[in-house]
């Protein structure tokens, strides 16, 4: 009680009643040894995602009302105190232990900088979840990215980064302003961050977390598209 958390657990929320929830109680039934700390930052939702936060007394309630995950993440990483960032996205859930395996990881190797791990889509239907748990989609995608561009990749919604190295480089992008996170604004933050490591960033699935399909379900060929076209743009004009 009373002790300077070890790693922050930054989630942006807009319109995450739903989801927010469990995810919470993902976080809090964690078996950790180390205090952290637990900050929900609710980007003007128009639904209940403050209310049912707020019954988590732990957490740190924050308001952004300028719109966008990236805004919404750089207003939680201001308010943390911790120096180790975790960001994770409302609608995702961790695996039983997660949470020290990560500050693990940071102990054990002080010049890790940056560690990250997959989604796995596994409450919204049968190809999703073999997409991205048997087939491991992610991964091959990180892979791939590396391979071809020399740019190790990361999901916005589940990495966790020194907050010196995340201050260093500025923090997300807050021109890219998409609640929806269909642009890559995690893809732009690698790209900057790729020239500050000292070793490669760490992606595995052993830093895996629970997640949902439901942005790109609403409109499945289109925003894959608008990502996937973004994503290449960004790629071929970076520095």
């Amino acid at each position: 009680m009373g002790e300077k958390p070890v790693i922050s657990i930054i989630i942006p929320a807009y319109n995450e009643e739903k989801y927010v929830n469990e995810c919470l109680s993902s976080v809090f039934n964690q078996k950790c040894n180390s205090p952290f700390e637990v900050i929900v930052v609710d980007n003007n939702s128009h639904d209940k995602t403050s209310e049912i936060a707020s019954v988590w007394k732990e957490v740190k309630l924050i308001k952004e009302l300028r719109p966008g995950a990236t805004v919404t993440r750089n207003t939680g990483a201001k308010a943390s105190q911790s120096e180790i960032l975790y960001f994770l996205d409302a609608d995702c859930r961790l695996f039983p232990n997660a949470l020290q395996k990560i500050i693990n990881a940071f102990e054990d190797d002080h010049a890790c900088q940056l560690l990250s791990g997959p989604y796995i889509y596994d409450r919204d239907g049968f190809f999703p979840k073999l997409a991205t748990d048997t087939l491991h989609y992610f991964s091959l995608f990180h892979l791939i990215v590396k391979l071809c561009f020399g740019v190790s990749q990361f999901p916005g919604g589940n990495f966790a980064i020194r907050k010196e190295l995340f201050n260093k480089v500025g923090g997300f992008d807050e021109t890219i302003c998409n609640q929806e996170i269909i642009l890559p604004d995690d893809l732009d933050l690698a790209i900057r961050i790729q020239k500050h490591l000292i070793k490669d960033l760490i992606f595995s699935r052993e830093f895996a977390v629970y997640s949902s399909f439901r942005r790109v379900k609403r409109s499945p060929i289109k925003d894959t598209l608008v990502r996937f076209f973004a994503t290449l743009d960004m790629l071929s004009k970076r520095k």
